[in-house]
């Protein structure tokens, strides 16, 4: 009986600490009005929503899901957004105070220390507000400068982390991933971003100076980083950087076509050797056109290539089902109805708006991306505010509406309607008919309620907007 009862313990451990599942459970605190609580791997695809829902019950919410490995997710409620480490057979527990603005998580049971220094803003990283501001300064003299300022930053930010395990005691997963993310990909992230602090188009730059991105020949190569958010996006950026330097004068003077852009980006990644990270970078591309341009059939073949070399069965029917969906948004398709409310506090229908040309700029105060754009969208504004037959539809879909009202106050937001999709955000009404995943986005919209354009060009791309638009109005 005793050798049989040590042989179960034995074995009932093996599979605890084998065991694929993570439980992720906890409670809101202070909110009778619960809003859904949404769980995202933070190494996620840009075609498949990878997103998670649940609405709490009397506060209380619980996510099941399966990891292989350790890996980082992000869990967002309302405006708050909370970092989380977890790995195979956890279990992690958190509360959320929502009467706090920061430092309004705790957790308990599983993984503590780890995701509690996750959510400090004093734990070191690469990137934090300092080495920013260093940064931006380094900038303004030379690039040699400022590579050697991302390099001091990140022999600094070692040196804290190092010290830091020294005196926490945390798990032997997390102490190899943090600073792999945080610290050595997020610096070589910010020296790409070179071109953008010191003030020059990205792209046209990298085309002009070949060498610029030899700091990426000592980037590791191996799976090691897969679970690293960062690590991906410098993949994402190498692989742009080698195809955009083939079309050197397209790119310096704006005037690609981006469709082929994309087409040359995809036959890149399938060059990869390794076939978790082909195609990784492959459905991302397919995800960030769909995403941005909305044109599923002008990618049809390498879709169609792309699902075929997909081996999980389940994946491979969820992709399927997620491009039929966004096939009822190309041209010509009838536009999908929803409400909103106006910043009079209007509640407001879309079938109003039939009989004119709607411009539908979708934005959120809390995304930076989006604050960004405002500039170019007066612009815009102030270009075509007089055609009788437009109107610009400035749609929100903010978690919290008072972030709303005070955007608009403060940036003096033009004029046509202001209005929000309220509540829930990405789960709005609206966002979900119009399966919008990024921002900022904007949508175009015909006299008779069909849809032109599910993805238009960004409104800093006047070169590619204006021309549309003019054409549009018959100008």
């Amino acid at each position: 009986m005793i050798r049989y009862f040590l042989s179960f313990v034995f074995f009932t451990t093996v599979l605890s600490i084998n065991s694929q599942n993570v439980r992720i459970y906890g409670t809101i605190i202070e909110d009778n009005d619960y809003s859904t609580v949404i769980l995202s791997p933070a190494v996620f695809s840009k075609l498949l929503d990878s997103k998670i829902e649940t609405s709490p019950k009397k506060g209380s919410f619980e996510f099941n899901i399966n990891v292989t490995n350790a890996c980082f997710y992000k869990l967002y409620y309302k405006s708050k957004r909370i970092q989380l480490f977890i790995k195979p057979g956890a279990n992690v527990q958190l509360t959320i105070d929502n009467t706090k603005a920061t430092n309004y998580t705790n957790f308990y049971e599983d993984l503590i220390q780890e995701n509690t220094l996750l959510n400090l803003e004093s734990t070191p990283y690469l990137g934090n507000k300092q080495d920013r501001e260093n940064f931006k300064q380094a900038s303004q003299q030379s690039l040699e400068v400022y590579s050697q300022e991302i390099d001091n930053a990140y022999k600094l930010r070692s040196a804290e982390w190092d010290a830091l395990v020294e005196e926490v005691s945390l798990s032997q997963e997390f102490v190899e991933l943090y600073p792999r993310n945080y610290i050595e990909m997020a610096s070589y992230l910010y020296k790409y971003y070179y071109p953008k602090y010191h003030g020059l188009h990205q792209d046209s730059f990298i085309a002009v100076h070949a060498n610029f991105l030899d700091f990426y020949k000592s980037m590791p190569n191996h799976s090691d980083y897969y679970h690293c958010p960062l690590y991906i996006d410098n993949r994402m950026n190498i692989l742009r950087a080698n195809v955009n330097s083939k079309s050197k004068p397209l790119i310096i003077s704006k005037n690609t076509d981006d469709l082929e852009l994309y087409k040359g980006y995809i036959r890149e990644a399938e060059l990869e050797r390794d076939s978790y990270l082909s195609e990784t970078l492959i459905e991302n591309l397919i995800g960030e056109w769909v995403n941005s341009y909305g044109r599923t059939s002008e990618l049809k073949q390498e879709i169609v290539t792309y699902i075929d070399q997909v081996k999980d069965a389940d994946r491979k029917i969820a992709l399927k089902k997620r491009l039929v969906n966004l096939a009822q948004y190309e041209t010509g398709q009838p536009a999908p109805n929803f409400s909103f409310e106006d910043y009079s506090g209007n509640k407001r229908h879309s079938r109003e708006l039939v009989g004119k040309i709607v411009y539908i700029h979708v934005w959120s105060s809390t995304n930076t991306a989006s604050m960004a754009e405002w500039k170019a969208a007066k612009e815009i504004y102030i270009k075509y505010k007089d055609e009788p037959d437009f109107i610009f539809l400035y749609l929100s879909i903010d978690e919290e509406k008072e972030n709303w009202e005070k955007a608009i106050r403060e940036q003096k937001l033009m004029d046509e309607i202001q209005a929000i999709a309220f509540p829930n955000g990405f789960n709005s009404d609206f966002a979900r008919k119009y399966a919008i995943q990024t921002l900022p986005s904007y949508i175009l919209i015909d006299k008779s309620g069909n849809i032109i354009s599910n993805r238009v060009p960004k409104l800093s791309q006047p070169e590619k907007l204006i021309p549309l638009l003019d054409k549009l109005l018959g100008r």
